[in-house]
């Protein structure tokens, strides 16, 4: 992962090859919803719990 943002609901990640994300895990960790920008950014629609999110990934990159 090279970057992770975030807005009031989102989860706005820049990654090598969005190929290889595993969409349905992700929704089933609770996102709402996944959106592919493009071969290198991806947002992860996650709600007002987004920052936690966040803040708990970036410990770990």
């Amino acid at each position: 992962m090279a970057a992770i943002d975030n807005c009031a609901t989102r989860l706005r990640l820049k990654i090598h090859d969005v190929t290889l994300v595993d969409q349905k895990a992700l929704k089933a960790h609770g996102a709402k919803g996944v959106m592919k920008v493009n071969d290198k950014n991806l947002q992860v629609i996650v709600g007002t719990d987004v920052e936690f999110v966040a803040d708990e990934m970036r410990k770990l990159h």
